[in-house]
């Protein structure tokens, strides 16, 4: 496939989303015309050099959600119902009005919500569409009851009806781009684009006791973080855990009371996030281990592959991970780390504590190796070929 102009949708601040700059940026590169339709945010510390056109993200309204899960529940029994229901929420018709006057060779949806967007307008416009789901969405909100009883038919029955009509299918892990394959019978796997942020070499950083511990990344409740601190006083060498990132400030407070009752309260810091070019280079500064408590409970979290895991590395730490997770098989394979068997603030504990000096630092200098791999650079040939109309292995 062979195309001249781009347009990518997506319902977040393209402009500081890495996946989507990052693809944008590669397409400029080569010459393709891009153009990127989303939500309006804070500014890029440097702006693309193609367009953006942006729209604000208003609240829910609650008689539209009302409405909107009555009109999901049809969706088990018909899922014919699915495009309608889509249709009639005034945001997806906002994005849908910001990029119609978008001409393309190529819409690109950035995950499910903006799939049949692009698909229309594909249609309109004489045109092809591309589907890049950064999560496996049937279950990318599998922790809470509400959801698991009435999205997973719409969303199935929407990429159901569009995923074979796109011209190409990308995903973020080889676990997920399996699923998808198997869940719509497609004749050819999805592309697994890794969510992995641009090299960025650091040196070895000399672990030393008491070790420190980092979490870094969105501050939300799905990610463990609960049993993290609770972990802390039973790590048995004085480790310490430093938690840096932003959240909700009510959930961001009941953290910090957490950490605030717990006999190792002074081994508990918490800063805020820092600039996204300043992450890697602040954890190779502050830390020794780069640890991901969250719970494995469905297919989107065993196959998860955050950004955070190719930070971590390219920082030179060593790695903690949940075994039987994408993530782990990684460790495992370039062996940066250890693996937790659960996510048990006890599980959590027995691993942090079989973290000595010398096996942190073994895992460290493996880690800055492996980085020179797990980096969008290593990426970049498997999108470049889609759009060159070469094969991807």
């Amino acid at each position: 496939m062979t195309v001249s102009s781009v347009c990518l949708i997506s319902f977040s601040n393209i402009a500081v989303d890495g996946r989507i700059r990052r693809h944008g940026d590669l397409l400029h590169r080569l010459g393709v015309q891009v153009h990127g339709v989303g939500l309006s945010g804070p500014a890029a510390a440097v702006a693309p050099q193609w367009p953006i056109d942006t729209i604000d993200d208003a609240p829910w309204d609650t008689r539209e959600v009302v409405a909107q899960a009555l009109q999901l529940a049809l969706s088990r029994p018909l899922p014919g119902s699915a495009a309608q229901t889509y249709w009639r929420s005034k945001r997806f018709q906002a994005m849908y009005a910001a990029a119609a006057p978008v001409q393309a060779d190529l819409y690109v949806a950035n995950d499910w919500n903006t799939l049949p967007i692009a698909a229309r307008l594909a249609h309109q416009h004489g045109s092809r569409y591309a589907y890049d789901t950064h999560e496996y969405a049937v279950e990318e909100k599998a922790d809470r009851l509400k959801w698991r009883l009435v999205w997973p038919p719409y969303l199935r029955a929407l990429e159901g009806a569009l995923m074979p009509g796109a011209a190409y299918i990308t995903t973020v892990s080889d676990g997920i781009a399996a699923l998808l394959q198997t869940d719509h019978q497609l004749p050819t796997r999805p592309v697994v684009i890794r969510n992995a942020p641009a090299y960025v070499q650091t040196a070895l950083h000399e672990p030393a006791d008491p070790l420190v511990v980092l979490f870094h990344g969105g501050l939300h409740q799905d990610r463990g973080l609960e049993q993290l601190i609770a972990s802390v006083p039973l790590w048995s060498r004085g480790q310490r855990l430093l938690i840096r990132g932003n959240g909700a400030a009510d959930y961001i407070e009941r953290l910090k009371a957490l950490a605030a009752a717990s006999p190792a309260a002074d081994r508990i810091v918490f800063e805020p996030a820092v600039a996204p070019g300043e992450v890697v280079t602040a954890a190779n500064a502050s830390a020794d281990i780069g640890i991901h408590p969250m719970p494995a409970v469905s297919n989107q979290t065993r196959f998860a592959l955050p950004n955070k895991f190719f930070e971590y590395t390219m920082a030179g730490l060593a790695l903690c991970v949940l075994a039987g997770t994408e993530m782990g098989a990684l460790v495992e394979q370039h062996g940066i780390g250890t693996l937790m068997r659960d996510s048990s603030s006890e599980a959590i504990a027995d691993a942090i504590n079989s973290m000595d000096l010398a096996g942190v630092r073994a895992c460290k200098q493996a880690s800055l190796e492996a980085a020179k791999t797990l980096a969008w650079e290593s990426e970049v040939e498997k999108l470049t070929a889609l759009y060159a109309g070469s094969p991807i292995v």
